[in-house]
């Protein structure tokens, strides 16, 4: 027990000391606190009375600089007096005797040589003055100069953008001004124009309403020649149509004798192919005859006539014989899509509705004109048609 009393009361004593200790570590860390915040405020305020006693010290040196420039310009301005004034008691000399101006004048040299003696001995206490605050001054007068050339530069450049703010606002109104003058000269102008273009509107709706009557009456006439040239020219085709047919079908008949020509049997498929197909290349149209034999091909694959045939097909169509040579027609073909396109035109005093066909390698230009007077026309490659036709012939 005096053991365990003993151990508890060195350890209460350590725990004793080492809070002591730690209270006197605070109690320094403190006190070193304050002395550098004190030392602190201490240089603060030393160099606050630094710059007071500089700024001051600045202030008594422009003070002594502009003294000395007042003394200088006194100075100057005493010595042009007094040579004024010599110069004016040598001009009054002349009048008087030689004896009086010499005497005159020694006098004036004595006055002008203390003069001098006394310029002399304050300047050269102004420049022992001035030598002992030489490097205080100079510093001082460049801090001044590098003030006032600052000052001089934000001044110019101040009104430097003054004078562009000016010229800039000057030009923008003048600007205004023109562009104003230039829109009511423009509204004058469309104006005039505006009546001039109503007058050719209407006299050239009177003259389109004459021209189409015209037109119609034209094109009424010539569709009829157009009807019996139609007419004339089907009954010539439709005569090399059956002299075509006629000797198809000898040639085929030959053909199949020299097996050529298998036996087609009861494949009326494959008849009706053959049929078309000899019908299109007697009418040279060779797109068409060569759409038939391809069929006839999947009725009856590796027949020889068909193969044959469709091989002539391909063979024409490449050949010159096949290839549009007309320049209108290569440039449609150039320009527009197999199909119907559709194109709007506005033009003066009607609206053209512009639908090109583009059908195995052939383009026809189909033309609706509505009219602003309310007359409609429709056309084909430049031939008047029905709107039935038109719209049939179009359909997408």
């Amino acid at each position: 027990e005096a053991k365990l009393k003993a151990d508890k009361e060195a350890a209460d004593k350590l725990a004793k000391e080492k809070e002591a200790a730690d209270a006197k570590a605070k109690l320094d860390a403190a006190a070193k606190a304050k002395a550098e915040a004190d030392a602190l405020a201490k240089k603060q305020a030393d160099e606050a009375a630094e710059k007071l006693k500089a700024e001051a010290k600045l202030k008594a040196d422009k003070e002594a600089a502009d003294k000395l420039a007042k003394e200088k310009e006194a100075a100057a301005a005493k010595a042009k007096l007094d040579a004024a004034a010599k110069a004016k008691a040598e001009a009054d000399a002349l009048a008087k005797s030689q004896a009086d101006a010499l005497a005159k004048k020694q006098a004036e040299d004595l006055a002008a040589e203390k003069l001098k003696v006394e310029a002399k001995l304050k300047a050269d206490k102004e420049a022992a003055d001035k030598l002992a605050k030489e490097k205080e001054a100079a510093d001082a007068k460049a801090k001044l100069d590098a003030a006032a050339k600052a000052k001089a530069e934000a001044d110019a450049l101040a009104k430097k953008q003054a004078d562009d703010l000016a010229a800039a606002k000057l030009k923008a109104e003048e600007e205004q001004l023109a562009k104003k003058l230039a829109e009511e000269k423009l509204l004058s102008a469309l104006k005039a124009e505006k009546e001039l273009a109503d007058k050719k509107a209407a006299a050239k709706a009177a003259e389109d309403q004459r021209l189409l009557a015209e037109a119609l009456r034209k094109d009424k006439e010539a569709s009829l020649l157009k009807k019996k040239q139609e007419d004339e020219e089907r009954l010539r085709n439709e005569k090399l149509l059956a002299d075509a047919v006629a000797k198809e079908k000898a040639a085929a008949a030959e053909k199949a004798k020299s097996t050529i020509l298998p036996k087609l049997g009861d494949d009326s498929k494959y008849k009706e192919a053959i049929r078309k197909g000899d019908n299109f290349m007697a009418l040279k149209r060779y797109a068409e005859a060569k759409k038939a034999f391809e069929e006839a091909l999947i009725q009856k694959g590796n027949d020889p006539y068909a193969k044959e045939k469709l091989m002539e097909c391909e063979k024409l169509m490449q050949s010159d014989a096949a290839v549009v040579t007309d320049e209108r027609q290569r440039q449609l073909l150039s320009k527009y899509p197999p199909g119907v396109t559709e194109e709007m035109i506005p033009m003066d005093g009607l609206v053209i509705v512009k639908r090109v066909l583009v059908k195995e390698r052939v383009a026809y230009v189909y033309e609706k004109k509505i009219f602003n007077w309310g007359g409609i026309a429709f056309f084909r490659d430049g031939s008047p048609i029905t709107e039935s036709l038109f719209e049939q012939e179009t359909k997408k």
